[in-house]
This record gives structure tokens, C-alpha cells and sequence, in this order.
């Protein structure tokens, strides 16, 4: 059936992995804030149905074959509760990628902004898994950048204490396109250490690949 088999992207924002998932098969997207709406409707073809309902109240008709949450269960309170219901839209031997931000020793302003309810190790992360799914590989990423983000946290926590002023709250999002570039050089060359099966020991974000048990 043409209602089987397609892909699901959870919290897809304003579109940045639709068009890598579009070119595996047909694609459902669920995004609940209304200023992405017109970035994903702008992706055209490439996305069959929006769904703009909050999970779990997402009237989904299919199961799928893959489904991508890419920073998005550290949004939820009950991270577990909503990766059973994800699950009940898996096909069997389905797979699920999740992305989350790393050790909540690191949490900061920028957790509190994003309304996150935490950070994960990879331990945490595989053990939020409900028993209808099998963990298959896992690891962290942005692992170059890790000692930088540590240094600029810690350096950041004393000026505040020092300062003691509540101006220096706000930290700037602001990234100089050099090192901008450079970031995204470090992301493509650890993309590229994941994808011939190397899994790097820390980072600053957490991955896990599970699959959808056979459960009959």
C-alpha cells in the first residue's frame, strides 16, 4: 500500500533534513510552531503531509519505515511516554534516529531559552527506550568542537559569578562566517568518521540508531 513504508520526520522546524530524507522515500513531517509552516510548505513536493498537532495528539493514518527526531525529546517532559507512541507508527524492523544535546553538566541560558527539560549521555539516552525497541548503534558528535564549547561554558560561568550582574544573562548567538565555516568543515569531516562505523567516546550531542522489534 502506498500508505505504507514512508518517512516521518518529528519536529522538523523549518526544514534543514527534508531534503536528505525526501530522497529515501516519501516524506510526512510533524512541526507544531506555525513560523516554520512556510519554510516547509516551501519545500514543496518533497513533503507529502504536515502535520502541525502537538505529539501525541497527531492524527497520523501510516506507519513508517524511518522516522528522524533531531533535537527534539529533550522538548518533552515525558521523553519514554512519547517513544511509545512513536513507536506504535513503526513498521516492523523500522528504524528511529534520535538526536539530543550532551551532559547536563553543560546546561546553560541557551537550555533554559530553548525550553529543554534536559541533556543526555549516551546511557540516558538508551535508557528512555520503551522494550518495543532494540538499540543498534550509537555515539557522540560534535566531539572536535567539545573542549572549545567546555572552555567557552566554564569561562562564561565565572565571568557571571565575578560580575554578578544580570546583563551578562544573555549570551550572543552571533557566529563569525569564518567560524561558522569551520564548524560546518568539523560537523562534515565527523559525519564522515560516523558513516564508515567509528563512534567517538564524547561530544557535544548524543545520536542512537533503534530499531522497531518484531513484537507479534
Amino acid at each position: 500500500s502506498n500508505q505504507q513504508g514512508c518517512l516521518l520526520e518529528i519536529g522538523a522546524g523549518g526544514g534543514n533534513f527534508v531534503e536528505t530524507m525526501a530522497s529515501f522515500g516519501r516524506l510526512d513531517v510533524i512541526e507544531v510552531h506555525p513560523e516554520a509552516k512556510p519554510f516547509l510548505e516551501a519545500k514543496g513536493r518533497l513533503i507529502d503531509t504536515i502535520y502541525t498537532e502537538p505529539v501525541p495528539d497527531t492524527p497520523l493514518s501510516k506507519q513508517y519505515k524511518f522516522v528522524g527526531m533531531f533535537d527534539v525529546i529533550e522538548h518533552l517532559e515525558d521523553d519514554s511516554a512519547i517513544l511509545e507512541w512513536v513507536s506504535d507508527y513503526m513498521l516492523k524492523d523500522a528504524i528511529l534516529i534520535i538526536t539530543v544535546p550532551a551532559y547536563q553538566f553543560m546546561w546553560s541560558d541557551h537550555d533554559v531559552a530553548n525550553h529543554h527539560f534536559r541533556r543526555y549521555t549516551l546511557t540516558a539516552l538508551k535508557r528512555a527506550l520503551p522494550d518495543g525497541f532494540e538499540y543498534v548503534f550509537g555515539g557522540y558528535f560534535n566531539t572536535i568542537l567539545f573542549p572549545l564549547a567546555l572552555a567557552s561554558r566554564l569561562a562564561w560561568q565565572l565571568k557571571c559569578r565575578l560580575l554578578k550582574s544580570s546583563k551578562t544573562n544573555k549570551q550572543s548567538s552571533d557566529i563569525p562566517k569564518p567560524i561558522d565555516w569551520l564548524f560546518n568543515a568539523i560537523l562534515t569531516f565527523e559525519s564522515f568518521i560516523a558513516g564508515i562505523g567509528v563512534s567517538l567516546p564524547f561530544g557535544l550531542s548524543v545520536f542512537c540508531v533503534i530499531r522497531k522489534k518484531d513484537t507479534q
